[in-house]
């Protein structure tokens, strides 16, 4: 998973932010479901970028202090 900065994790948030507030929402909250999320890599663009840094947010969410 990357090592995001939190300057980093806080721009793509508002990113994120940005596109579940567009039209695009629905479609970009369906393809978090397909769990085919990309790896994050520099270069990422578009519902490519939103969806893998989404599934990277919702992944976080779920990991403890020890890892797990």
């Amino acid at each position: 998973f990357p090592a995001w900065s939190l300057e980093k994790a806080q721009r793509l948030a508002r990113e994120v932010e940005e596109g579940l507030r567009g039209d695009a929402a629905p479609d970009l909250v369906a393809s978090i479901d397909k769990r085919t999320a990309d790896r994050w890599r520099s270069g990422l663009s578009g519902t490519d970028r939103l969806r893998t840094a989404l599934a990277g947010f919702v992944r976080l969410r779920t990991v403890g202090k020890d890892g797990t």
